[in-house]
């Protein structure tokens, strides 16, 4: 077992060191029904850290799209984000999209390889599991759906509700931490960077889309120098030995740093924005 644990943990580091080398397969398939297709989306963020400035960063960034409408757009925060409203704001999207439309599930907060947490949850069975969430996003009809999971194991976690023309944007290399620190007190969440690239309109293959690939590839560069800086075993190490003293089950224990990584099942890029 130990054996396993270290071979495991040599992999993320060697991919994450080299896989700014792997070449970006940018392909683009517009909708057939291009005109007809309309935005809709759910957005919850729970504050991880005390005085997040950001918790509704991506929701504003998107908002001043022009394919995007306000009418169209669930923003749970903090109290708000309990289990029950966040399964209902699901629902709200089975209602409300249609085969022409695109929709956008966006989730910070606490989680694991099994589930995720909603706000205040204080046992397991409050939380939301991959099953739970699977239940409610494939009887959603759309054209494509993008999933933006920003919590700590979201790399396992994200792989467990991929799906047909689903995309997974995902915090985390398999179990890896899903906010990061600059080392000056200063906390920044995965999708305050996909947030960032949508102001910034990130158009890498240059087709007047900002795609939900094209935001995780910024993503990943924003994350670069912060995740070689953690990889200095002066700090994994005393994670990693205070994990197995606190009792944490081997199938959780990792070296904790963030990569952004892509589970992507759409056909094509998905277009988050139109850059027009």
């Amino acid at each position: 077992m130990k054996l396993k644990i270290g071979l495991e943990n040599f992999l993320v580091i060697f991919l994450i060191l080299f896989i700014q080398l792997l070449p970006a397969n940018m392909a683009v398939n517009l909708p057939v029904n291009y005109d007809e297709s309309e935005y809709w989306g759910v957005f919850v963020y729970i504050n991880v850290v005390k005085d997040d400035p950001f918790p509704k960063h991506l929701y504003e960034a998107l908002i001043s799209a022009s394919n995007w409408n306000s009418s169209h757009m669930l923003y749970l925060h903090q109290e708000n984000a309990t289990k029950q409203n966040i399964l209902g704001a699901l629902d709200w999207l089975k209602a409300n999209s249609d085969k022409n439309d695109f929709v956008v599930f966006s989730f910070a907060s606490h989680g694991n390889i099994d589930m995720i947490a909603p706000f205040n949850v204080s046992s397991p069975e409050k939380c939301i599991t991959a099953d739970d969430l699977n239940g409610k996003l494939d009887v959603i009809e759309c054209n494509g759906m993008c999933v933006i999971m920003d919590t700590c194991q979201s790399g396992i976690f994200g792989n467990k509700i991929s799906g047909e023309n689903r995309v997974i944007l995902k915090s985390t290399f398999r179990k890896g931490d899903g906010w990061i620190g600059t080392g000056d007190d200063k906390w920044y969440s995965f999708t305050k960077f996909i947030g960032d690239a949508i102001i910034k309109k990130i158009d890498y293959n240059n087709d007047y889309i900002c795609s939900a690939e094209e935001t995780l590839y910024y993503a990943r560069e924003e994350y670069k120098p912060i995740v070689l800086m953690e990889l200095r075993p002066i700090l994994w190490i005393p994670r990693l030995i205070l994990d197995i003293l606190m009792g944490v089950p081997l199938r959780y224990l990792s070296i904790t740093v963030p990569m952004p990584t892509l589970c992507d099942n759409y056909k094509g890029d998905f277009p988050l924005i139109y850059n027009n």
